[in-house]
Formats: C-alpha cells, structure tokens, sequence
C-alpha cells in the first residue's frame, strides 16, 4: 500500500518500537519468577499478559484469538470492540482491549 502521509510510517514506526518494549519487559519480569516455580506448574501464575499462560511467538491465546478475529474479518473497517465482545461472549472486555 503506498505510503500518503509520513505520519502514517511514524505511528507505525512508534507502534513497533512500543510493542518490542511491552514484550521486552514482559519477558523480563517472567526471567525473574522466583525458582521455586517448576517448568510445568508456572503457567499457573495469574495475571501475566491477561491469559493466564505464557505467550507463544508473542501472544498469549486470548490475544492470538482476538488477532485471529480482526485478520479474518471481511470488512475493510475491521471489527468493533463490541464485535469482538459479541465473538468473544466468554472473553471480559479489559482482556479484549
């Protein structure tokens, strides 16, 4: 697609930069889980990135979900969060966003 507005490839460049981070410190702080948890039974801590489970190539399952939803939507504008909500009925909307 061609590029009409340089701010478009500076959102986008901050975007990343952003993503790279929050994936850098999430990892960090999961490399500092004390060593008492063992390989099998760490997954079982809460509230790390929302799903309850470490994440695989990056996302955890709720977010591979959510991706899943918005890539194969037809529409050119996307999905809503409401859409989302609707797809996603056993997902709360703070783990959605």
């Amino acid at each position: 697609m061609p590029l009409e507005n340089m701010n478009e490839f500076t959102a986008h460049m901050l975007e990343v930069v952003n993503a790279h981070m929050n994936l850098r410190r999430n990892l960090t702080s999961v490399s500092r889980a004390p060593q008492s948890f063992s390989s099998a039974g760490i997954s079982d801590v809460g509230g790390y990135g929302g799903g309850g489970s470490f994440p695989v190539n990056g996302l955890t399952a709720h977010q591979s979900q959510v991706l899943n939803l918005i890539k194969n939507c037809p529409i050119p504008e996307g999905m809503s969060l409401q859409e989302l909500k609707v797809q996603l009925h056993n997902m709360s909307m703070s783990t959605i966003k």
